[in-house]
């Protein structure tokens, strides 16, 4: 009986040793496998925070774009109703200032260039000089504000000039005081680059001011080699629009090709001047 009971004791003895390491076994690798998910839900986490940083410093982006394009299209919209707001006089005739009425000082003009910007009027273009221009009328000095592009009717003594003219607007600062270089235009077999860069960027008539910072625009361009001129005063019918200015009317021309020309007068309407 003892040798069958020691028999079994030996037949159980392994079984019993190797339970225990078994159920340890089975738990560690429980544990493993465990430890390996969580790792892998780790990993998963650290790649879910990474797209959410990507995906938030995304949406800042544009929300600062979002702004931004709401910040332009209120200004076009505050330059639109400023444009269509401005209420000019009507065209008439230039008259020659009185020959005491004022000292004849030759204007000397220091222009910069800057970015083309531009608004259709019915009656002409308007460009908007940045600053840093001036004209200096003995101890004067003033800004140049604008550049405008005028239909308008050669007046008598003006033989072959065309119904165009270019007028560089100035306005003394702490004044409303407007002084305008005005430019006449003739017909040349040549094409004026400047001309050219603005009129492939006319806006359509109502459409806010265009800004092409890439093309750069120099106002000297526009005035004509001979400084001879004749002193007027009269209504300036484009924005800043005043019922008196002062026009330093110059006797030489500037020349601009046919087309140029043409296309001008394509898109605006007489002034009847």
């Amino acid at each position: 009986m003892k040798a069958i009971l020691n028999l079994v004791l030996a037949a159980l003895l392994p079984i019993l040793v190797a339970v225990p390491a078994t159920l340890a076994f089975v738990k560690w690798r429980e544990a493993s496998d465990l430890t390996s998910r969580l790792e892998a839900s780790s990993r998963k986490v650290e790649e879910l925070e990474g797209e959410a940083k990507d995906l938030k410093e995304r949406n800042d982006e544009l929300d600062g774009q979002l702004r931004e394009a709401s910040k332009r299209l209120a200004e076009a919209a505050q330059g639109k109703a400023g444009v269509q707001g401005a209420v000019c006089p009507e065209p008439a005739p230039l008259v020659p200032v009185a020959a005491g009425d004022t000292p004849r000082h030759e204007p000397q003009a220091r222009y910069r260039p800057g970015a083309l910007r531009l608004t259709t009027r019915s009656n002409g273009l308007v460009l908007t000089v940045a600053p840093g221009s001036s004209l200096r009328l003995g101890p004067d000095s003033l800004e140049l504000v604008s550049v405008h592009f005028v239909r308008t009717e050669p007046t008598a003594g003006q033989g072959g000039v065309a119904p165009l003219t270019v007028r560089l607007v100035h306005r003394k600062e702490g004044s409303d005081q407007l002084v305008v270089l005005s430019v006449p235009v003739r017909e040349s077999a040549f094409q004026h680059r400047t001309i050219w860069h603005i009129w492939n960027h006319i806006p359509a008539l109502g459409v806010p001011e265009v800004t092409v910072p890439d093309v750069s625009i120099d106002p000297s361009s526009f005035l004509p080699e001979g400084r001879a001129f004749e002193l007027l005063e009269g209504p300036l019918t484009l924005p800043p629009c005043a019922a008196r200015a002062r026009f330093y009317q110059f006797k030489d021309a500037i020349g601009i090709g046919k087309d140029q020309i043409e296309r001008f007068l394509a898109r605006t309407k007489s002034s009847a001047r």
